[in-house]
């Protein structure tokens, strides 16, 4: 947030999307928190539009300290009717208190309170829609439980999809370029292929990369896997999908994604899209705080933390790629990104 808004004022971006992990376990203490550093933005004048991801409601692991003890409880973490309240300024307010967007919420269209996808929402702005897809699986209905409980897993339900190609054909009667954003990626990414782990998309993600991008749905931003890259999917038809995979905090260059859309009078269109990272942040200057203090924090170089606080070396950092077809720009842009980075 510092380092946004210690920008020219002229350089702010219109609106701020964010996909989802906004709280550490779900705690509501976190989301109270990252709510107030989002006001800090509203009051400059950026639009800020949030979705939940797979640490956010329903989760029991959500914690908070007594002295230097761990305590637990389902009474520290959120529930989606908090989660509504806390983010009501940031898409979740009634659509007669948004003021400078048309909102449209899956759970009112489609009598979905309480079921899987519920805080789905899409708002509409000078011919672009915003399409926030709740693929979070916390709900009775998908969770397997007797109560609502959060999974970790992704996915978007019958109900949820037809809800999206719905929005997808007014958009299209209407000339509107769908943006989505989402927690799980909606496709597998080639930086990371190893294991299962790594690639662990939204359930059933080759299947549904299909029928969205056939849908006219060319663009998802989506984050849960820490990693910074673009991957996209070409259908039997010929549409293709890009995935706009963004990492965190915790991702290598603590990501910030930069984007320009523009759309021209002969009807098409061109995407720029620009990484920044976070240089420098308050922290622990070491992960061992003597006694537990984690209160007596200092400015450090975040890129020289995480290399050697954090990981220790033990990764290899990719060059700038550049992007191809309609998008342009790179796919890290960090700056010193070379060879002498790649550890073990």
């Amino acid at each position: 947030m510092d380092q946004l808004l210690a920008k020219d004022p002229a350089e702010y971006p219109d609106i701020l999307l964010v996909a989802g992990d906004l709280s550490s376990e779900g705690e509501l203490a976190s989301h109270q928190g990252f709510a107030s550093q989002m006001k800090r933005l509203e009051d400059a004048g950026i639009a800020v539009f949030v979705i939940p991801g797979n640490h956010d409601l329903y989760n029991y692991s959500a914690m908070s300290f007594q002295d230097d003890t761990k305590v637990s409880g389902t009474d520290l973490y959120t529930t989606l009717d908090q989660f509504k309240e806390i983010y009501a300024d940031y898409g979740y307010g009634s659509a007669e208190d948004q003021e400078n967007y048309q909102i449209e919420y899956y759970a009112d269209e489609k009598d979905s309170e309480g079921t899987q996808g519920g805080l789905s929402y899409i708002l509409h702005v000078d011919g672009f829609a915003l399409l926030m897809i709740d693929s979070e699986v916390y709900t009775q209905d998908v969770n397997g439980e007797e109560t609502d409980r959060g999974t970790g897993d992704g996915m978007i339900c019958d109900q949820l999809l037809e809800w999206i190609l719905e929005k997808a054909q007014e958009c299209e009667e209407n000339g509107e370029t769908i943006i989505a954003g989402m927690h799980h990626p909606l496709l597998a990414h080639n930086t990371t292929q190893e294991t299962e782990f790594i690639t662990d998309t939204v359930a059933d993600s080759e299947a549904l990369a299909e029928t969205l991008a056939d849908a006219g749905i060319r663009y998802i931003f989506t984050g849960h896997m820490h990693e910074n890259d673009i991957a996209s999917y070409t259908t039997v038809e010929g549409n293709t999908i890009y995935d706009l995979e963004t990492g965190g905090m915790v991702a290598y260059g603590s990501p910030i994604r930069m984007v320009t859309m523009t759309k021209y009078a002969d009807g098409t269109e061109e995407m720029t899209v620009d990484t920044e990272s976070v240089t420098e942040a308050a922290m622990n200057a070491k992960l061992d705080a003597p006694n537990g203090n984690i209160t007596d924090t200092e400015k450090v170089d975040v890129l020289e933390y995480e290399l050697n606080a954090m990981y220790g070396g033990n990764f290899c950092i990719k060059p700038d790629l550049p992007l191809r077809g309609p998008l342009s720009g790179s796919v890290y842009g960090y700056s010193g990104s070379s060879a002498e980075h790649c550890g073990n």
